[in-house]
């Protein structure tokens, strides 16, 4: 029986391991879907050297680095032209980083599922606007959950509450 016991914590702590390391890859997914989405919009320099199409970097690029290209084009003056792109945020999300089987893996801090304060870790999304998903793929309900900025969503969730059983007295 300890033994058993000692297995069930062992599950447990591998599953919450298991848990812990699956969050921190969906971070780090979204950690990164966020710098290529500030390297799309021109906010940081391109993986190929900071360069884009023409040769220049854009508002990143040192006065010096500005001087050499500016010369090395047969200038002897630099003019430094600010570029702006502007990209309108479409879809919003709610801020929640979902499992494959649509539990809450995290909840981001400025996010509307925050900020509300009725989604948890551990929760399981269940249906989006009354639509049921379970069983539904990750990819194909991420499209019901996002939506235009300040547009509503109901999200369904079903919480699982961990309880330890104890002996009751005979009355």
């Amino acid at each position: 029986e300890r033994a058993d016991s000692e297995l069930r914590e062992a599950k447990a702590a591998f599953n919450t391991t298991i848990t812990m390391l699956e969050a921190e890859v969906a971070r780090l997914q979204e950690e990164k879907a966020k710098l290529e989405e500030r390297e799309h919009q021109g906010l940081l320099p391109s993986a190929n050297g900071g360069e884009d199409s023409d040769g220049e970097a854009g508002e990143e690029k040192s006065d010096a680095a500005k001087q050499r290209s500016g010369r090395a084009r047969g200038n002897n003056t630099a003019t430094a032209v600010p570029r702006t792109r502007s990209v309108q945020q479409t879809k919003a999300g709610i801020g929640l980083v979902l499992d494959a089987q649509m539990r809450v893996l995290s909840v981001n801090a400025d996010g509307a599922a925050r900020k509300s304060g009725r989604v948890g870790i551990g929760d399981r999304i269940v249906a989006v606007d009354g639509v049921g998903v379970e069983g539904l793929p990750l990819p194909a309900v991420t499209p019901l959950i996002a939506g235009a900025p300040g547009t509503p969503v109901s999200v369904s969730v079903l919480r699982t509450v961990p309880l330890t059983r104890q002996a009751s007295s005979p009355s």
